[in-house]
């Protein structure tokens, strides 16, 4: 199960609660009380309400229910007798699809019963739509998922719409982001502006793209320590002066210069990520460099003499598998004089100094929270979620947004490079239908992120419900918001953050017992959050799947595993 199926299924848990009926729909029902002049209370689904009924019932009794009416008063038709509730249950389904004049096989008796069993209402056009795509479908179990949440989400149900949505379950956006980019780039294929420029759009969305932003320059203004040890390996060039090299990145942001990859000395903002990322590393490695070679450095230095040959040769490759392993500089013009053995040691002591790397939690937290805001823009303004909105609102065609291209290349092209182009287009699709879900009084807005940029193989789900505001806009005192990530070690993981007056009550969904693990970011959490004017109110772990297996009594026995983390996959 990919992530988006997981954020599918939990939100899914989400909507079913409220009600909101409309003439022709079909429901199941139960009789509380009868009133005079054929009037009843009625429990349809979570909620009671009372109506006129066309017929004299049973209290007690379930029935199947059509709205004819939604007016003052709400009018229920009758459709049959009253419900079977013991093994001759699935009779009652039967009996359902012969009073809509539907044919009553096994699959759409299932189907049917699994609108009625979630209290999703439907009418007989949308039955009869999704029946027709359900049975022409290769993958049954799959079909049914899709067309109940679109029936419950109120979307039209087309072959068009039904394809989007299903893409969901062959493959995430990430994948195939990643897939038409490897096949676009393979030899045989005609070199063009358009694939270029769509090539282009497809790195910056998988992490594979070489242009090094500003914005994950900046943090390194407050750095100096951090930017002398990347001067030491290699990544900046270490005869310019901090304050001259301040001041350029000052003078690019004030410009807004893009990209920068003039003011460092490595290829990609893929390798800056990685090379940040083992800086603590590195220090280790820098301790104990001078831990094995220190004492014998000094000596050889004071004594201005060279290493003997032998040990000349473990300390190079020993540096060279160690602090250097990831970084741009190598030992390639290394000499075995005095002078330079005291220039590396210099080197080595800077990478062992640990007052170097105070600041390198903040600065890779600043740096993550950039490259986030960053993709979550790219996401909004570059795929096209407002592509048809674009060109009815202004006439204007965005031809450059990734749907804009993909609908070019789609007609240029043919073979492995369309089919992968339809099936990515078919994501975007799917991501746009389920991207805003409104009603009158509540709002929920969906988004789905590439992960590859985050070193995840997956996408980064998010969700934000809650009550609209006078303006329309989601109320950040009283509304949830939901992330669904696969993480590396963590595997798939839900977070999901209620707000009731800005206090913030965290769950944390993982299958894994990670409570130990978390604890020590709970205080920069709660930091975080009161610089926004938020109190952190709790933080609780549940599992995110729950096991079949039952204890006498009755309460769900969840196995924790203990597992072994080699650090922390992705922090929100």
């Amino acid at each position: 199960m990919n992530i988006q199926q997981v954020a599918q299924s939990q939100l899914s848990n989400l909507k079913v609660g409220t009600l909101h009926l409309r003439t022709g729909q079909i429901i199941q029902g139960n009789i509380h009380k009868l009133f005079p002049n054929n009037k009843a209370q009625i429990q349809l689904g979570t909620n009671q309400l009372i109506a006129q009924l066309e017929a004299s019932l049973e209290v007690g009794a379930r029935y199947h229910f059509q709205v004819k009416s939604t007016d003052n008063v709400i009018l229920l038709k009758v459709l049959g007798d009253s419900l079977d509730s013991g093994p001759n249950s699935q009779m009652n389904y039967l009996h359902l699809l012969r009073q809509l004049g539907i044919k009553h096989t096994k699959l759409n008796q299932e189907f049917v019963g699994l609108l009625l069993r979630n209290k999703i209402p439907f009418d007989k056009g949308q039955l009869q739509n999704a029946i027709a795509l359900l049975n022409a479908a290769s993958d049954k179990g799959q079909a049914k998922l899709v067309l109940q949440d679109m029936i419950l989400n109120k979307t039209p149900i087309t072959e068009a719409l039904f394809q989007a949505l299903s893409s969901r379950f062959l493959g995430s956006f990430t994948e195939r982001i990643v897939t038409l980019e490897a096949e676009m780039q393979q030899p045989h294929t005609t070199d063009t502006k358009l694939k270029q420029d769509l090539l282009s759009q497809l790195k910056q969305f998988s992490g594979n793209s070489s242009e090094i932003r500003i914005s994950q320059l900046s943090p390194l203004l407050d750095s100096p320590e951090i930017v002398n040890v990347l001067k030491v390996i290699g990544v900046i060039d270490r005869e310019i002066p901090f304050s001259s090299w301040s001041n350029r990145v000052n003078q690019m942001m004030n410009q807004n210069v893009a990209p920068v990859n003039h003011l460092l000395q490595i290829d990609s903002p893929k390798q800056l990520g990685t090379i940040l990322s083992n800086l603590t590393l590195i220090n280790q490695q820098a301790n104990s460099l001078l831990t094995n070679w220190g004492e014998l450095l000094h000596w050889n230095i004071t004594k201005n003499l060279p290493l003997s040959n032998e040990s000349f040769a473990n300390l190079k490759q020993e540096v060279e598998q160690s602090i250097f392993r990831l970084t741009p500089r190598n030992l390639d013009s290394f000499i075995n004089n005095p002078q330079q053995l005291k220039a590396l040691l210099a080197d080595i002591e800077i990478l062992a100094n640990t007052k170097n790397y105070v600041k390198l939690d903040s600065l890779l937290h600043h740096m993550l929270k950039e490259t986030f805001l960053s993709q979550k823009q790219l996401v909004l303004q570059e795929v096209g979620l407002n592509y048809e909105k674009t060109i009815l609102q202004s006439g204007e065609n965005p031809s450059n947004t990734l749907k804009g291209m993909l609908l070019q290349i789609l007609q240029s092209s043919d073979g492995f490079i369309q089919d992968h182009a339809t099936r990515l287009l078919q994501s975007i699709n799917g991501l746009q239908l389920q991207s805003v879900l409104e009603t009158d009084k509540a709002l929920q807005a969906n988004l789905i992120m590439p992960g590859k940029v985050f070193g995840m193989e997956n996408d980064i789900g998010m969700s934000f419900e809650g009550k609209r505001t006078d303006t329309g806009e989601l109320n950040p005192d009283f509304c949830r918001v939901m992330f669904f990530l696969d993480l590396t070690n963590l595997e798939q993981t839900v977070i999901d953050m209620q707000v009731q007056k800005r206090a913030i009550s965290l769950s944390i969904l993982n299958d894994n017992d990670i409570s130990d693990l978390t604890q020590s970011l709970k205080p920069i959490l709660k930091s975080g959050l009161e610089k926004l004017d938020y109190h952190l109110s709790s933080v609780i772990f549940r599992p995110l799947t729950m096991k079949d297996s039952t204890t006498p009594n009755n309460k769900v026995e969840v196995e924790k595993q203990q597992v072994s983390y080699e650090g922390v996959d992705f922090r929100i």
